[in-house]
């Protein structure tokens, strides 16, 4: 998969996929809601949708003020500030996991 747009191939399944094929989507919550419209115009089927947790870490505050500007939370910069140690910032990232199944 592309980091420049996952959900991308997602409209490409048709052509790429073998029959009885599975689809997993692990991202940011951010696109999780163009993920299941997509699967389901060209014919896919959400077996599951799950949440999940992780431990990340940005290095610098640079990092985290561009993670922060694609995340759309500006209001969290000031974490780096109250909580960055030499190693950088760690933090709670949530990932949302789609799994989809091909017809037939």
């Amino acid at each position: 998969m592309s980091r420049r747009g996952p959900t991308g191939v997602i409209l490409r399944l048709p052509e790429l996929a073998a029959p009885g094929a599975r689809f997993l989507y692990v991202g940011p919550r951010l696109e999780v809601p163009q993920v299941p419209d997509r699967l389901a115009a060209v014919g896919w089927s959400v077996l599951g949708e799950w949440r999940v947790s992780v431990q990340a870490r940005v290095p610098t505050r640079e990092d985290w003020a561009t993670r922060c500007d694609w995340m759309q939370e500006p209001g969290r910069l000031g974490d780096w500030d109250a909580h960055a140690g030499p190693q950088g910032l760690l933090y709670r990232e949530e990932r949302m996991v789609v799994l989809a199944g091909s017809p037939g």
